[in-house]
């Protein structure tokens, strides 16, 4: 199992969509970890936010607040 492996069973397991790093302005999702090699040393686990896509999306460090009208 590698460090990859590990990190994406963590974040399936608490329910996070994938990583961010505020310092490094970057985010991944939790099905393609680190797609650039860069280090996970400074990522934390997050959420997708609202208006996310697999295309275009942000992870954030809290779950995006459901609208209303998407209920």
């Amino acid at each position: 199992m590698t460090v990859k492996d590990m990190i994406h069973q963590y974040l399936v397991e608490h329910g996070y969509d994938g990583l961010f790093n505020d310092f490094g302005e970057c985010a991944c999702l939790r099905g393609e970890l680190a797609p650039c090699d860069q280090s996970f040393v400074d990522c934390e686990p997050g959420y997708l936010q609202a208006g996310s896509t697999e295309l275009d999306f942000v992870i954030g460090p809290r779950p995006a607040e459901i609208e209303e009208e998407d209920v």
